[in-house]
């Protein structure tokens, strides 16, 4: 053999002993590791912030449920409150004699509480009015004094309504006499009207709509028709879309599409005194949710990223210590070539590899 030769493999020997291999495998194994556990930190993040996300559309739902509920109560307590306070004053005026009543006029309204007191002839007609408001003025068909005077009944409490005339709102009552004559009496009900409104159905899903994560709410009776919706005439064909919603469950977080936009629906019976009344639809966005999973995973990206350059500069710099270690050792630091304890290394493990093979060496 050319003797350049062997000094060239001689010369390289040492140096591939250096296994590039030694160190790509652990590398290797630690990026799978780190791609596991990466992974495993990321869904659990996930699966926490959609957990938390669905936790907070249950809150605000119940919290709406309950307000919905509450307000059916207030609402029927204020007009429970107005019916007894006027059922009382029907009864009084039907024990007393009609020329008393017209006499004093102003001194039951006092007494009774009321606003408004008008007596009717039998055709519908006022004839005297506290403070004079309204003589002369009729009855006419379709109108609510019109629809008591030929119903025949004796007392009737009305809801709040408009009063045609004033256009203030009031609470009335009527009182027929036997002589077909009938009274009529009434509450202001402005300041009521106005409270009962901020209970309204309505109201309540418009207030709903307003709530910063809210995207829409939809209220539903119990023939599956909508009693109040957050949504535009525009957009009331996507209230079908909520509406199907509902037979995948209540009192969760459903993960949805409508309309092109990914969505979370919470569906959730509401009871009054234990009778199903409806389905409150909220319809929650999750942009912000989508924001907070995308910030997650970009952090366990940077996170897996920063780990396998650390472990990557480790290793290298293990692997070009380990080279430059055994070129100290083995190699002249002028002429770059095999020092004697690489030439006796080199022969002893020549020596012995001749003799497990049984051949004779000379040197």
């Amino acid at each position: 053999m050319d003797i350049s030769v062997k000094k060239d493999r001689i010369r390289k020997d040492k140096l591939k002993s250096v296994d590039i291999r030694y160190f790509l495998i652990p590398f290797f194994m630690v990026v799978i590791l780190f791609f596991v556990v990466v992974r495993d930190h990321i869904h659990h993040d996930v699966k926490e912030a959609e957990g938390r996300y669905e936790n907070e559309a249950l809150n605000v739902s119940e919290g709406y449920m309950r307000l919905l509920q509450y307000s059916g109560d207030v609402r029927e307590v204020v007009s429970e409150l107005l019916d007894e306070k006027l059922q009382v004053a029907g009864e009084s005026l039907r024990v007393m004699d009609n020329e008393d009543i017209i006499l004093n006029l102003e001194k039951l309204a006092e007494k009774l509480l009321l606003d408004e007191i008008h007596f009717y002839d039998e055709g519908g007609t006022i004839i005297h009015s506290r403070g004079g408001n309204y003589l002369g003025w009729k009855a006419y068909e379709g109108h609510p004094i019109y629809d008591f005077m030929m119903s025949g009944q004796d007392l009737l409490i009305e809801e709040i309504r408009k009063d045609s005339e004033s256009e203030k709102f009031y609470k009335y009552g009527y009182s027929r006499n036997s002589d077909g004559t009938f009274i009529q009496f009434g509450i202001q009900a402005d300041l009521a009207s106005s409270f009962m409104e901020e209970f309204d159905l309505r109201e309540v899903i418009e207030l709903m709509s307003r709530e910063e994560k809210v995207l829409h709410a939809v209220f539903y009776n119990e023939e599956s028709q909508v009693l109040a919706s957050s949504y535009t005439m525009d957009e009331k064909d996507k209230e079908s879309s909520v509406l199907e919603g509902i037979s995948l469950g209540y009192d969760r977080a459903l993960e949805r599409e409508i309309g092109g936009e990914r969505i979370y629906q919470v569906n959730v019976r509401v009871y009054d005194e234990e009778i199903n009344q409806g389905t409150l639809c909220i319809l929650f966005s999750s942009t912000e949710l989508e924001k907070e999973i995308n910030e997650i995973k970009v952090q366990g990206v940077a996170l897996l990223i920063f780990l396998l350059l650390v472990m990557g500069g480790i290793l290298y710099y293990a692997y070009r210590r380990d080279r430059s270690n055994i070129r100290i050792a083995y190699y002249d630091a002028v002429t770059q070539l095999p020092n004697g304890a690489y030439l006796s290394e080199y022969l002893e493990d020549m020596i012995a590899d001749k003799k497990s093979r049984k051949k004779r060496f000379c040197f």
